[in-house]
């Protein structure tokens, strides 16, 4: 997400007082369109055991990556509650994007439950900047008069208008296209993703040589909810015998510990892509080098001593690594 908006923040004038093209203005409101209109789609369409079933909300909290405390609290509320969860969470990725794009009060409206859902998400699971990512793109929906009018309420000083710079309109055009170009391949990709039929060959070649690059993006958040949670524990010995449990920092751990109250903007990353090793039971590459560097860097404390890791998965299948 970041990428992708940096990358339209290069169509943006480099002068002050230089009003951007309205296209680029567009696509800025596009790409936020995007992350919540694609996630509820794809709710609606891949989360039959979750979403389908009414049984989203009910576990979301307690099989999110890093829950917090206050996820906690809302893990114990009824299920009715819950079910009034997953509604608004519809309404808002589904219905709200298409006011982004209607009148100026129906853009201002918007706001306020666009960001409060980001404020909700960001305070009962950390997943690190995005959720101030996500927020932040909404000042594309205000104006300069929005702004006035929030600093009058303030009591702030409103601030002086500057006389804008002449804009030079190559650059703007230019802005324009490359704008239309982004959105248009970005609609392909989402395409393409839900329907195979869908995809458009020379349009999956341009996709495939950007793809390094992260320009453009599919934005499907939690698809599906995970019923159950998966843990992979790692444990370490130095005997090949007597093994220690290894607790990764900020990844939840026994039941009677409480988790953290906030951890964002921090983003644990190791402790964040545990979540997912456990989902596909596989020896991914970076998971092999943390264990292999473990290993080197306890020898250099300890000696040249012989150290064994075990990783077991949930019902105790899986993989195990063993160093000498």
């Amino acid at each position: 997400l970041i990428l992708e908006a940096l990358t339209l923040c290069l169509l943006l004038p480099l002068r002050e007082n230089v009003a951007p093209s309205p296209l680029v203005v567009v696509a800025f409101r596009f790409l936020l369109a995007r992350l919540y209109l694609e996630s509820g789609v794809v709710k609606w369409a891949w989360g039959a055991q979750s979403w389908g079933a009414h049984q989203a909300m009910d576990h979301y909290y307690e099989t999110s990556p890093l829950p917090l405390m206050l996820g906690f609290v809302a893990h114990n509320l009824p299920h009715a509650w819950h079910l009034l969860e997953e509604a608004a969470t519809f309404a808002i990725e589904i219905g709200l994007p298409f006011f982004f794009f209607g009148p100026r009060r129906l853009r201002l409206l918007a706001v306020v439950p666009g960001v409060l859902l980001q404020v909700i998400i960001g305070l009962t699971s950390s997943y690190g900047s995005f959720n101030f990512m996500a927020a932040l793109l909404f000042v594309w929906l205000l104006d300069d008069e929005a702004w006035h009018t929030l600093r009058q309420r303030l009591g702030r000083p409103a601030l002086p208008l500057a006389e804008a710079a002449p804009t030079r309109v190559f650059t703007t055009r230019a802005a324009g296209v490359f704008a239309v170009a982004h959105m248009t391949l970005a609609s392909a990709s989402f395409a393409g993703m839900m329907r195979d039929s869908l995809s458009f060959g020379p349009v999956e070649q341009v996709l495939g040589v950007l793809s390094p690059f992260r320009p453009i993006n599919n934005y499907h958040l939690f698809a599906d909810v995970t019923l159950q949670r998966p843990v992979v524990e790692v444990e370490w010995s130095m005997d090949g015998e007597t093994f220690t449990p290894l607790h990764f920092k900020h990844a939840p751990g026994h039941a009677n510990e409480l988790p953290p109250l906030l951890l964002a903007p921090h983003h644990p990353r190791v402790a964040f892509q545990m979540w997912f090793l456990a989902l596909r039971p596989r020896a991914d590459p970076w998971f092999v080098r943390l264990l292999d560097g473990a290993r080197v860097a306890a020898q250099r404390i300890d000696g040249p001593r012989i150290m064994w890791w075990g990783v077991l998965y949930r019902d105790h299948m899986g993989i195990h690594f063993g160093g000498s």
